[in-house]
């Protein structure tokens, strides 16, 4: 990318103060949490599916991601935040390795690896979990945010960086981490996987946005708005255009999202109602 992308990208996050600085820890914390301000969605993959109904979608365009983030108009899920962000880092002097990881299948998730001076650490910025820093891979990691409960740890008889969840009083594995890079052929299949029809993933499911913050998690899923909060769960229902467009601009800050053509692409590619 040229050199007005990464400024541009820099300020959208509130960060030009780090361009040029040495990679830290505490940068690549402060890059994560910016990017959590950028709701975590499943609707631009609907619409990239709905533009093209048949065979492989086209490849993800950085240029078009950037304008849509600065105008609040979408967000993404792991493989639009990998490919940002890896691209970032790169210019930044980080180095970042995409590998993928298995949630519903091996190749379902995709983050990034980092050498650090402090060690290897996965930045996953992509997801719908309350991750604001940097995971270390070597040492175990446990926390607690908006009433769920979060821990990873390697499993060295399988090379596997695990993240297991709190559920119901008891510890569930839910994501196995790959700890080798993933090649741009093998990104490229996850990729076009998690378009497929049949679903083989929630993308191609569900109308999914998630907003995570401190003591707050927000997810509206289809027709459910969703707040996790310690003291427990709230959720409303959501049904008609209007409703659909208060909860996009006012929950999720999707100001300029085109909600009429995204809930045309759900409806085209699942078969839902609104």
């Amino acid at each position: 990318m040229d050199a007005a992308w990464y400024r541009r990208y820099l300020a959208m996050l509130g960060l030009t103060q780090i361009d040029g600085a040495a990679p830290s820890l505490d940068n690549l914390n402060a890059i994560i949490r910016a990017h959590r301000e950028i709701p975590f969605e499943s609707i631009s993959s609907l619409m990239r599916r709905a533009a093209t109904m048949e065979g492989p979608v086209p490849p993800l365009d950085l240029a078009v991601l950037l304008d849509t983030w600065e105008r609040h108009a979408g967000g993404g899920v792991c493989y639009e935040f990998g490919a940002m962000l890896g691209e970032l880092l790169d210019h930044l002097g980080y180095q970042p390795v995409p590998n993928l990881a298995r949630i519903s299948f091996p190749g379902s998730h995709s983050a990034l690896i980092v050498q650090l001076p402090e060690g290897r650490h996965i930045a996953d910025v992509g997801n719908g979990q309350p991750i604001f820093e940097a995971i270390p891979i070597d040492t175990p990691f446990e926390f607690s945010r908006g009433g769920l409960g979060y821990r990873f740890w390697l499993d060295e008889s399988i090379g596997k960086l695990v993240q297991d969840r709190h559920e119901h009083g008891e510890w569930k594995s839910y994501v196995w981490y790959d700890l080798e890079g993933a090649t741009d052929e093998e990104m490229e299949a996850s990729i076009q996987r998690h378009h497929a029809l049949p679903p083989m993933t929630f993308v191609m499911q569900n109308f999914r946005i998630v907003s995570c913050r401190a003591g707050l998690i927000i997810q509206l899923r289809d027709h459910d708005l969703i707040h996790y909060r310690a003291e427990g769960k709230t959720t409303q229902e959501v049904y008609g255009l209007m409703r659909y467009r208060q909860v996009v601009a006012d929950e999720f800050g999707l100001t300029g999202l085109d909600v009429p053509k995204a809930l045309a692409a759900w409806v085209a590619v699942t078969g839902s109602r609104i």
